[in-house]
């Protein structure tokens, strides 16, 4: 999973989620439309590139 990508591109969408869950402690229910927004966001930003497609240099021989 790639997290921190996450946090920084949805960081607007994520604080308003948690603002409305301070809010609204009692009855989380009324943050669903924040929760939407955050979860739209998160699926709109790419994955991190596998470690296999990463090309890897040799270290130089000491």
């Amino acid at each position: 999973m790639h997290v921190l990508p996450i946090r920084q591109a949805c960081a607007e969408p994520f604080e308003a989620f948690e603002e409305c869950l301070r809010q609204n402690e009692a009855s989380t229910g009324k943050c669903a439309e924040q929760v939407r927004r955050f979860l739209q966001c998160a699926e709109r930003v790419p994955p991190p590139r596998s470690p296999a497609a990463v090309q890897t240099q040799p270290l130089p021989a000491s």
